[in-house]
């Protein structure tokens, strides 16, 4: 070996020791720069982010699907900052990312944290101009700042071509500078032991321990602190992270108080006290001989011949699916079992273990037992805002949705009771709504959730990660509610946990109804330009939440729900923003991407919220979707039974974003684009960049009638199709005025065949309490079956008024779920 070669070994050793030093070092450090992803679950720019012009917010442009902040052409400076974060001076720290450039330059960059009045900074100041993304870091000493607060910034100034950024963090890299430093998000108090692992009435008696963290700030460093307990009784030392586990061996079976305080080692000082309501449970036998996993939400634990007597094991507490031959009846565990009408299929909310199914009447056949999610629809029995759709009561609900279904969320509050009592039949739970941001103990003491008997529980609605003060009060509130029935309490949540500050909300939220609240995460999927953008946003959006929720709360899995977004209808709330996307197929590949992937496999629940802002035939493919992936168990696309595709490429440029390209027109037909329609007036949902402010502007004269027209292309012949589109009048979107009313611009489709009873024109009148001046559209939806491959689209202002302007855009075709 050459001396060269030895000398570059021992650098690479040195190297490759300082970075493990590092990261010991930085692995007890959290991201001192909050939500330094750029998540943005309900907002068009990131939280906790200022952002200046000439920077465009894209939620997938990042590497591995991850979100992306640009900085594009402009003149003068552009920035994105966030401030307040505590660092300590004299300490280490590192500044890390990620950066992507095209044809960049700029008069100056600079990505830096600074202190108050930015006097002084440090970080990188220079990038190449082209680069695939690459990370970068800086390691710099904390200087002077006035009141110890800092701040992150990327600043550049007249800038050229493009440079984009994610994943950025700073990293406190000594004990001082860990125990020292805070977030933005770090400004509130926890005055106790947050329990951890287990859930509080889940201790197993065969592994009686249970494991809390110190979130607390005391004034000395963890390791000077211990927690006492007097039943059993014994102390022991939290470790350096605030970390400590009990023992709870002796307690026997049952429930128990269980009062733990935290105390100085050296002097013997109570510094917290916590009281816990404990269970010590014997954990069942499962027997798993003849259990299947079929994709990563179902297990099938029984498949077989019919007999009289049949036993299966459930691997956990939850609900299981029992499919038996028609003409059967059915007792499970003694209790007779309602079987729908055409329907010898069941659901059941049991307990982990054994259990006993008795079945009579059938000869032949199969039993099918299948370990199912729990199943959500938000909300049940309640019309959609757009009449044109129909009704949306039981009916319809018999016929489309209970076929996939467990859990139904608020909705009308007093239906038949014919209804109420065939619910209950049928083994579903109903869960009441209560909005209560304001964290009022008076109003979760008085929701109807917990008293009225038709519910089985209440969903508080909602709170967001970054809301650490409204966290922490709604966690107080939580342990105080009278909940005497020990109904379900389950919350709804934004966004992602970032920090360990956050687990005692999530360990709060989970332990109560005696741990089996569960978290119902907001996870409305963002459609991206193309199918490959698309999965790339799935996999980072959907598979890091559930990462990350595992990770501040240890098997959060269990008690979470991911709730997907169905609403799609413009012009009241709609995630269903880009024409060019079939948003079938994009809610399709939401559950495929949790379905098929391991980091699932212990979800508690899936469902969707917005079920009254859905379409009729969104409605109905959301919950098909749900009974081939959380009943069935399939891992295959089910769009591809049905031809379905990302982008369908029947029409283009429906939202004119490239002005008249791809359309032919006749006579005064220009284009244009008002602020904020497609946000305010179409309701498109987070739309990014602007989407859907750009229309086709038609201008009526006493001449001839001005028409605008494509060609579909690769329709299939005797297919059903849906052409929506949205009209308005120019001078009410740009005046904001309020004038609900007919417009005069439609379309003809030569040769098709009109489904009458599924087409409509909405004209919008529906009030917005947010937004009280607004112009409004009419919604056009046609339902037809093609009789060519090839269909001419013409659209006509011949019935409007003389000189009235009408606007024209999300032109969308896609094929109909029939």
């Amino acid at each position: 070996m050459t001396e060269l070669r030895m000398k570059k070994l021992r650098m690479i050793k040195l190297w490759m020791f300082g970075i493990a030093a590092l990261s010991a070092v930085s692995a007890m450090s959290e991201n001192l720069i909050s939500n330094g992803r750029f998540e943005a679950a309900q907002t068009t720019v990131p939280e906790l982010w200022t952002i200046s012009k000439d920077v465009v917010y894209n939620r997938s442009a990042g590497p591995g699907g991850q979100a992306s902040l640009a900085f594009v052409t402009g003149k003068g400076a552009s920035s994105v900052r966030q401030l307040g974060m505590v660092l300590v001076k004299g300490e280490k720290y590192k500044l890390s990312g990620y950066y992507q450039s095209k044809n960049f330059k700029v008069s100056s960059i600079k990505v830096v944290i600074h202190n108050t009045g930015w006097f002084e900074d440090a970080g990188i100041e220079k990038f190449p101009p082209n680069a695939a993304w690459t990370p970068f870091e800086k390691t710099f000493t904390a200087f002077d700042s006035k009141d110890k607060k800092y701040g992150v910034a990327i600043y550049a100034k007249n800038v050229q071509g493009k440079i984009q950024f994610a994943d950025i963090k700073l990293e406190a890299l000594t004990k001082k500078g860990i125990n020292g430093s805070s977030s933005v998000l770090a400004a509130i108090k926890i005055d106790h032991l947050t329990p951890m692992q287990p859930r509080l009435n889940y201790i197993p008696k065969e592994k009686p321990e249970l494991t809390f963290r110190c979130l607390a700030k005391l004034p000395k460093a963890y390791t000077e602190y211990a927690a006492v307990c007097s039943n059993p009784v014994q102390k022991n030392n939290l470790n350096k992270d605030g970390v400590v586990t009990l023992n709870l061996k002796g307690l026997s079976l049952g429930d128990h108080q269980l009062a733990v305080s935290v105390i100085e080692r050296a002097t013997g000082k109570k510094v917290l006290k916590s009281n816990y309501l404990i269970t010590i449970i014997k954990t069942p036998k499962i027997d798993r001989a003849n259990h299947k996993m079929l994709n990563s939400l179902v297990t099938e634990i029984l498949n077989q011949p019919v007999r009289e007597k049949l036993q299966f094991s459930n691997p956990r507490d939850g609900w299981v699916f029992i499919s038996v031959p028609t003409k059967s009846t059915v007792k499970l565990d003694g209790k007779e079992l309602y079987l729908p009408a055409g329907r010898p299929e069941a659901v059941a909310l049991l307990n982990a273990g054994p259990h006993n199914l008795h079945i009579a009447g059938a000869k032949a056949g199969k039993v099918v037992v299948r370990s199912i999610p729990e199943i959500f629809n938000y909300p049940g029995l309640t019309n959609p805002r757009v009449t044109g759709n129909g009704s949306y009561g039981w009916d319809f609900m018999k016929k489309h949705v209970n076929y996939a279904l467990t859990t139904l969320n608020g909705g009308v509050r007093n239906p038949d009771k014919k209804i109420i009592d065939e619910i209950k039949k049928l083994g579903f739970i109903w869960l009441a709504n209560m909005v209560i941001r304001d964290c009022s103990l008076e109003k979760a003491n008085a929701t109807p959730g917990l008293s009225k008997p038709q519910y089985s529980g209440v969903s508080s609605d909602e709170f967001g990660f970054i809301d650490l003060d409204s966290l922490n009060r709604y966690s107080k509130m939580l342990r105080q509610v009278r909940n005497i029935n020990n109904r379900l309490i389950y919350t709804y949540i934004v966004g992602n946990p970032s920090m360990w500050l956050q687990s005692d909300f999530m360990s709060t939220a989970i332990n109560t109804s005696r741990g089996k609240g569960k978290l119902l995460y907001e996870a409305y999927c963002h459609p991206q330009a193309n199918e490959k953008a698309a999965q790339a946003f799935l996999d980072n959006f959907l598979v890091d939440a559930m990462k990350k929720y595992n990770k501040f709360y240890p098997n959060a899995d269990q008690n979470t729900a991911f709730i997907l977004g169905n609403f799609n209808q413009i012009p009241v709330i709609s995630l269903d923003y880009d024409p060019a996307v079939d948003f079938k197929y994009y809610l399709d590949m939401q559950l495929n991407t949790i379905v098929n992937h391991p980091e699932f496999k212990n979800l508690g629940a899936v469902g969707y919220w917005g079920s009254y802002y859905a379409d009729e035939e969104i409605y109905r493919w959301s919950f098909r979707l749900m009974r081939h992936y959380a009943i069935e168990g399939k891992k295959n696309m089910l769009s591809t039974e049905y031809g379905f595709k990302y982008n369908p490429d029947l029409l283009k440029n429906g939202d004119f974003a490239t002005g008249l390209t791809n359309w032919d027109k006749t006579g005064t037909i220009t284009t244009g684009s008002l602020p904020d329609y497609g946000k305010t007036s179409q309701k498109r949902w987070r739309a990014p960049n602007n989407m859907g402010d750009t229309f086709a502007k038609f201008t009526r004269s006493n001449a001839q009638a001005n028409k605008l027209s494509q060609t579909a292309v690769n329709l299939t012949k005797g297919k059903l199709y849906c052409l929506q589109f949205a009209v308005a009048d120019y001078q009410d979107i740009k005046n904001k005025k309020v004038n609900p009313r007919l417009l005069g611009l439609n379309v003809k489709l030569p040769g098709v065949e009109i489904i009458k009873d599924k087409s409509f024109v909405y004209v919008d009148n529906h009030k917005d309490k947010r937004v009280k001046d607004f112009g409004r559209i009419n919604l056009h939806r046609i339902v037809f079956r093609a009789t060519t491959v090839k269909q001419p689209m013409i659209f006509s202002d011949k019935q409007a008024a003389q000189n009235q302007e009408l606007i024209l855009n999300y032109v969308k075709l896609a094929p109909y779920f029939e």
